[in-house]
């Protein structure tokens, strides 16, 4: 399973691919997973690639908001 998450001002997304995944290691496959010109989220060096053959792909987008006043009780769990 693989998921990437994204937020922005007033929305949010997320998505998850679920399948096969297998890294990457002939110099071929490598040298057309560099070409692809992939950019990490974090800006270090990445020097692992893998492949995901998806079986299922489900992905959800938000929009933000004002988060609703939380009324709490008393603790005894009680309404």
């Amino acid at each position: 399973m693989f998921e990437a998450d994204g937020i922005h001002d007033e929305e949010a997304w997320s998505v998850v691919v679920r399948g096969s995944a297998r890294e990457l290691r002939t110099d071929a496959e490598l040298t057309a997973a560099r070409e692809l010109d992939l950019h990490p989220w974090t800006p270090t060096p990445k020097e692992h690639f893998v492949r995901i053959a998806p079986t299922e792909i489900s992905g959800r987008h938000f929009r933000l908001g004002e988060q609703p006043e939380q009324q709490l009780g008393d603790g005894t769990g009680a309404a």
